[in-house]
Formats: structure tokens, sequence, C-alpha cells
């Protein structure tokens, strides 16, 4: 609760600080696109926190694979407050977090869940987007270099058809051959668990029963998610993000609420000073792959 709080005041806040801009609902939480018609029209990044709501001991870590089909895959917010002393807080941490209707994991299903999830509010009519990122807790966004990434680089609909981007890990990154589950890689690469992206037909297909995804879940969720999308019978376009893009800061101990809040200070206007390189994409760099 307490690092959900510090991103919200961090970069999923930088529009609403930064008033030259004009644009105060650039980024904007599912709750808001969904309610606000004023909102929805400017909003170009919609987010959600999105955890693990089930308590029930039984409950499944997935709702992809094996799972009564009448479970429905989001709960409602649990009653009463969050802990925080602000009822501004805890209206925010209600309105902006999704809940899945599975056990909290890390590793076991979450992430595949999100992507059902995601498709199924696309299908309905919920949502119009373009793309569906996974973003990890410990990434600060540096929003500006994002959205020139994003209308320099990654089609729109309907030209954005089987895209996979994000920082691109391969089989020597994994653990080469050393590691059993870097051997049976689908293919030669995955995007990393930091952040990456999916176009949403490639998200349908990754979640669907057309996928045999039994023998392709093992070892960390984002080689799990890479062996997926590998797996789909038509060529993927991959868009891969180095560092010098200069499109977020991923220091790995930004896990604690007050470091978080002290780096964002310290690295939050750094990207002005970068130049970074000519964001580009990789076109068809995936061929076909098979499990």
């Amino acid at each position: 609760v307490m690092l959900q709080q510090s991103i919200r005041r961090t970069y999923l806040n930088y529009y609403k600080e930064h008033t030259e801009f004009n644009m105060p609902h650039r980024i904007c939480s599912l709750q808001e696109y969904i309610a606000n018609a004023m909102i929805r029209d400017e909003c170009e990044l919609i987010y959600t926190f999105v955890i693990g709501g089930a308590k029930d001991h039984k409950a499944p870590t997935q709702m992809v694979d094996s799972v009564d089909p009448n479970r429905p895959l989001t709960l409602e917010p649990p009653s009463g407050t969050t802990g925080s002393d602000s009822p501004q807080a805890n209206a925010e941490i209600i309105n902006d977090v999704t809940y899945l209707n599975i056990k909290e994991n890390d590793g076991a299903g979450k992430s595949a869940t999100f992507f059902k999830w995601a498709n199924s509010i696309i299908r309905d009519g919920t949502i119009s987007v373009d793309y569906i990122a996974k973003v990890e807790m410990d990434m600060m966004l540096f929003a500006p270099r994002w959205f020139e990434f994003t209308q320099s680089v990654l089609m729109p609909s309907p030209y954005n058809r089987l895209i996979y981007g994000g920082m691109l890990m391969d089989r020597l990154s994994c653990g080469g051959l050393q590691d059993w589950r870097c051997r049976q890689m689908v293919n030669k690469n995955y995007m990393s668990n930091e952040a990456y992206f999916l176009s949403p037909d490639l998200a349908e297909f990754i979640v669907s029963d057309e996928l045999d995804r039994s023998t392709l879940t093992f070892g960390a969720e984002d080689l799990a998610i890479g062996n997926y999308v590998n797996s789909c019978p038509h060529p993927i376009h991959q868009i891969v993000i180095s560092p010098r893009h200069v499109l977020w800061d991923n220091t790995r101990w930004l896990g604690e609420a007050e470091r978080y809040e002290k780096h964002w200070e310290a690295v939050k206007d750094t990207w002005k000073n970068k130049p970074g390189t000519r964001l580009s994409a990789s076109p068809a760099a995936n061929t076909p792959a098979r499990p």
C-alpha cells in the first residue's frame, strides 16, 4: 500500500504536476477512464494496480487453465479502509486497484490472468486500447520519453497486430545451457519482467484454448509469457527497448516507498539531459515458433 502511494505521487502524477503540458489526465486510472468522458478523451495511458484478492486458501493462483468457467475474473474491492490515516488515500487505493479472483502470487499465473481479464474488458467495450502492458512496481517511468516512444514507434489500431515489446532477454541472459529452463525456451528470447507489452490480439492468443500452456509454463513468469508469445504460429513483431532509450529507471532496491520517492526526486528530470537513441522498431524480428 505504501509503495502504491509513492507511485501515485511520482510518475503517475507527472502531468498533474507539470501544468505546462496542459494535459493533467494524460495518465489516468482505469476507474477514472470508465467514469469520466472528459478524462477518457485525454487519457493516453490507463493504469491499474493489480492484486490477487482471493483469501480462500483453496483459491487458484491463475484463471487461465482448468478453472471453473463460472468463476468471475475479478472481485469487488474489500470493504473498510486499507490502513491509511487519510480518507483520500483510502479512496484512491480502492479506486485504482483491480482485485483478481486468485491468490496473490509472483510467478504462478497472475500475469496470464491479468492478460485474460484485460482482454475481457476490451472485448466487452469497457476500454479501447492499442496495447496492454505489465509493469513491475519498482519501475519508474519517464512519461515524456514514453509518449515520444509510443508516438514514434508503436502502430495504432488497426495496424497493431502481433506485437511484443520490452527489454530483450536472450538464452544467455536467462542462464544459458546450464539452466534446463533456458534450454527449453521457445525461440531464442523473451521480454524482461520489468516492463513489457503486447498487442491485444497477441494477448488474446496467449490465454486462448488454442495454446497448450502445460508444457510452456516453467521458470520465471516473464519467461513463461515469452514461451506463450513465441508459440504463436504467425510471425511476431518485436519492439526492442534498450537502456539507451531512457524510458524508465529500474533500480532494484526501489521496492521501499521512502527510497522510491527519494530516488524519484533525484532522477525524475534526468531524461532531459540524455539524448537517448533514435526510437525504432525491429519489424518481424521473430520467426514463427511452435513448442
